[in-house]
């Protein structure tokens, strides 16, 4: 996955070529495909022509392959596609609770912050309520 996905980019996919129908060749091909399609969506290509595209090819590969062959290789795909996004999904949702975990200890600082200055400000008018004290004190005496 590349960290910029440049804007004129040619956003065809190559054909599909597998030296074998095998899950370790077809989990790479979802790999790079979903590698393909995050750096185009962040790119801001359309996501779902790229996908219809992808279907084509992946419809024209099958063809090419004999019965047993495509229905194993369906089969497997769609297990590596489904196993990609459970991975996808569990990392979002780990992500999700740190930053639930970071605005928890954000929330609590800010929390003993506010206590903090509360209790400033209340020894603040303790003491000016002292002081108004012994000054009437002070005026009241002579």
């Amino acid at each position: 996955m590349s960290d910029a996905f440049p804007q004129a980019v040619d956003t065809c996919r190559p054909p599909i070529r597998l030296r074998a129908v095998e899950r370790l060749a077809i989990r790479e091909l979802v790999r790079g495909d979903n590698a393909f399609m995050l750096d185009a969506a962040r790119a801001g290509q359309d996501i779902d022509r790229l996908a219809r595209e992808r279907g084509v090819q992946i419809d024209q590969f099958m063809a090419t392959l004999d019965a047993a062959q495509a229905a194993a290789f369906s089969a497997m795909y769609v297990e590596e596609v489904l196993a990609q996004a459970s991975v996808a999904a569990q990392a979002q949702a780990q992500t999700r609770r740190a930053g639930e975990a970071d605005l928890r200890l954000a929330m609590q600082e800010l929390a003993a912050r506010r206590q903090r200055a509360l209790m400033r400000a209340v020894t603040g008018v303790i003491v000016l309520c002292i002081l108004a004290g012994l000054a009437a004190f002070w005026v009241t005496r002579r």
